[in-house]
């Protein structure tokens, strides 16, 4: 099973840009480096809520503290590439005509 990333792209602050699920490997505007599916929750060490980094970190124009995201890569995730691979390995059978 493939692993590929897609491209970086440079993030505008726009909002988010692929569904819940999708693998985003993220740079932030400090350096910091995060990999996880989008809409995956960050916690503290002590297990505690981070605050509105999800929603603020893509969404340069939500209200609270954040830290913009600066870069991002995306790939599919694992179930769905398994799925894609599967499909791309399949016979081809010709169908005739009825």
């Amino acid at each position: 099973m493939s692993e590929e990333w897609g491209p970086w792209v440079d993030h505008d602050g726009s909002g988010v840009p692929a569904p819940v699920g999708t693998i985003a490997h993220r740079v932030f505007t400090d350096g910091r480096e995060w990999v996880a599916p989008i809409g995956a929750v960050r916690c503290t060490p002590r297990g505690g809520y981070s605050g509105p980094l999800y929603i603020s970190s893509w969404d340069w124009s939500a209200p609270g503290s954040h830290r913009p995201i600066l870069r991002y890569r995306l790939r599919r995730p694992p179930a769905v590439q398994l799925l894609v691979d599967i499909a791309e390995t399949l016979p081809v059978r010709e169908l005739e005509d009825a």
